[in-house]
């Protein structure tokens, strides 16, 4: 036997070997050693009644528009507010629930727990909604229309669902009579979709001039629960959002001489803003695998088919093939890159002058691993011509992305009951941390805790997601059932000492 066969010989064994490494892991060391078949199994929920979902409907009815920032329509969020202090009525005259309108139009409800000490968790929603083009609907947006279970309207998903899935839970716990242990803090803000300065950022104020420094965690909306996600995985995908990612606008723009179009120099601001476009579409920003989103497709891949589910559950050797595969489609390309779309471009005044200003806005999502400044520094690079100058764009705030919330180990207690608490009312579900890769109130609310958690509580389609801040956005009778027994359980389990600990630590296994 040469030397070279004995090489070969011995290289593919060592191959194999690793292989045959990669595929024992998959299957018998990466199964979940957090045993939640007792508190999943062992859970009875709420039946959701039918003046729940025609409160909802009214609620849909109050075109609540945010238009700009501190351009909102305002006679529908007061007329809104006044809807649920009547609604709600029974609720609020409960002595120990407690509400004050913040700035006007927020809301901030008060649960008084037994144990005055506890630290209190506050839960989070808004009400306001975007614009709505009436011509492209099928259905009038506000008139909360039913057809075949399905509710249509502006804010059926987004954002109206959050705040009566918890408005109706905490009503079902009052109705049940049982004060609960922990103290509760509610949220609604009335301008999150034009920046919560309005809304969030003066609740936030309110809570320090109470003198409230710390919550035990946060739960706002965020990533939705959803169907057929990942190829080859015929489970829904629960992704709750342990970070958010950062956003900032940049203004492109260049200045030349101008002059008549008969006598063209050759070089104008339109092509030079032109080719920088180009240069920026053609060299995607820096992909990278952080933690959260390799703790997710580690989970995602033990659900995959052979062999696919062996390269998704070994990080370590398979990692460059992963982030090529990741890339490849727009919704898993945003996981693992800070994302570049060029939104707007003007220029040019008249068909026969040599335009002196050229400009493009380029919208970027950032990575949890990078920031703003990084983003401006790699924009110039990329840009390459110092005739191109480049600022943030004026009237957009820059957001560096929010810290990584912990959600593992002797740290991911409040992460470990939520996820249990969606898997008592979605069993069939793969619950896993994400990077929410739009913006919430939460970034408001970071000094008051590093436990922050985004997620919607309910099953959706890819179609079903166009519809958020799309056309014909509508919700099932189900799944908005599912988000009032969410928060229930939320509320419910939030009291158990023992729900968002590791097995080990359970008192309750210890006295059976």
């Amino acid at each position: 036997m040469s030397r070279l066969t004995s090489l070969l010989l011995t290289f593919s064994a060592f191959v194999c070997a690793v292989l045959f490494l990669c595929t024992l892991r998959t299957y018998f060391f990466l199964e979940d050693k957090e045993s939640e078949n007792f508190f999943v199994e062992n859970s009875k929920t709420i039946d959701v009644g039918d003046e729940s979902w025609k409160r909802f409907a009214q609620s849909i009815r109050f075109p609540t528009i945010s238009w700009s920032a501190g351009v909102y329509d305002k006679k529908a969020m007061d007329d809104y507010v006044n809807f649920l202090l009547k609604a709600y009525r029974p609720m609020f005259e409960v002595p120990w629930v407690n509400y004050e309108i913040v700035n006007k139009r927020s809301m901030l409800i008060t649960v008084d727990g037994t144990d005055k000490s506890s630290l209190p968790y506050l839960l989070m929603g808004h009400y306001d909604v975007v614009p709505a083009e009436v011509s492209k609907w099928s259905v009038d947006p506000f008139s909360a229309e039913i057809r075949d279970g399905r509710m249509y309207g502006r804010g059926t998903i987004d954002c109206k669902l959050i705040v009566h899935g918890i408005l109706e839970a905490l009503f079902e716990v009052v109705k049940s009579g049982k004060q609960p242990r922990k103290n509760i803090l509610i949220a609604f803000g009335h301008d999150e979709e034009v920046g919560g300065h309005d809304g969030a950022v003066e609740i936030a104020e309110t809570l320090r001039k109470r003198g409230i420094k710390k919550v035990e965690y946060i739960l706002d909306e965020g990533m939705p629960i959803i169907r057929n996600l990942v190829p080859g995985v015929d489970i829904d995908i629960a992704l709750i959002g342990v970070t958010e990612k950062g956003y900032i606008s940049l203004n492109i723009s260049t200045f030349t001489t101008p002059g008549h179009s008969s006598m063209p120099s050759g070089v104008s601001s339109i092509g030079i803003i032109s080719k920088a476009v180009s240069n920026l579409e053609a060299n995607p920003l820096p992909s990278r695998l952080d933690d959260v989103t390799r703790g997710a497709f580690e989970q995602f891949g033990r659900k995959m088919i052979f062999p696919i589910n062996v390269i998704f559950t070994n990080f370590w050797l398979f990692r460059p093939l992963i982030l090529t595969i990741l890339k490849w489609k727009p919704d898993t390309a945003s996981m693992v890159r800070t994302t570049t779309a060029v939104t707007m471009m003007g220029g040019g005044t008249k068909t026969n002058i040599l335009p002196s200003h050229a400009w493009a806005a380029v919208n970027f999502r950032i990575h949890p691993s990078s920031n703003t400044k990084e983003v401006i520094e790699t924009v110039k690079y990329i840009i390459g011509d110092d005739r191109v100058k480049v600022d943030v764009l004026t009237g957009f705030n820059a957001i560096n992305p929010a810290p990584i919330s912990p959600h593992s180990g002797d740290k991911g207690i409040s992460y470990r009951l939520i996820r249990r608490s969606l898997l008592q009312i979605h069993k069939n579900s793969l619950p896993a941390p994400g990077t929410m890769i739009a913006n919430t109130d939460t970034r408001h609310y970071h000094e008051f805790t590093e436990y922050v958690f985004r997620h919607f509580p309910i099953v959706l389609t890819r179609s079903d997601i166009q519809t958020i801040h799309g056309h014909d956005e509508n919700i099932s009778k189900e799944n908005f059932d599912n988000a009032v027994k969410f928060y229930y359980q939320i509320m419910k389990n939030s009291d158990q000492e023992d729900f968002g600990k590791t097995p080990e630590d359970w008192s309750i296994k210890k006295e059976l």
